[in-house]
């Protein structure tokens, strides 16, 4: 068997993946992102891409949330979800060298996935509001807000105070990468 039969997602072709790489190689942001994933079904790629847009200063209208959303869920249901559970069921059996092969295989696949999903919404990037009156903090609350008012997920409390936090984690990682990369 073979790993080089799918080829490595290219990190050059996507702003919005290039951030996801960095900010989610941060233990304690892929930790939170995957409870957010399984403990309230919501969607790391969406929820990277309020980051992604609230950084950068684009709000998501309601209405632009449910259209992405309509677009991403197809995807994210019929395909990217189907490869995990794979997976996530091969993770048990990877014992011998040809588990762990297979595995590594399925692994970078559901990563193409991955990829594919953050290219549907960055396509949508550029036809964003640009907002200057907000603070990164409070466009991220809208932009999740209306993410989760699109997936009849109503923004309770304490999951919108666990983003918030997510948020600054991302923010305060993201400034030292951006600091670093200037120098």
């Amino acid at each position: 068997m073979n790993l080089d039969t799918i080829p490595q997602v290219s990190t050059a072709a996507n702003p919005f993946w290039q951030f996801s790489c960095a900010v989610y190689q941060q233990p304690k942001v892929a930790k939170t992102a995957l409870h957010f994933q399984d403990n309230w079904q919501l969607s790391i790629n969406y929820l990277l891409f309020c980051s992604f847009c609230s950084l950068h200063n684009k709000q998501l209208s309601q209405c632009n949330s449910l259209q992405l959303w309509q677009q991403l869920a197809q995807w994210h249901q019929e395909y990217t979800l189907q490869i995990r559970k794979l997976r996530q069921k091969l993770k048990g059996y990877s014992t011998d060298e040809e588990g762990s092969l297979l595995y590594q295989l399925i692994k970078r696949m559901e990563l193409h996935f991955e990829y594919h999903e953050q290219q549907i919404l960055f396509r949508h990037f550029n036809e964003l509001d640009q907002v200057s009156q907000k603070k990164p903090a409070d466009l991220f609350i809208t932009n999740t807000s209306n993410y989760l008012n699109s997936i009849n997920q109503f923004p309770f409390q304490e999951l919108l105070t666990a983003l918030s936090a997510w948020f600054n984690e991302i923010t305060q990682y993201w400034q030292t990468i951006s600091a670093k990369r200037q120098k």
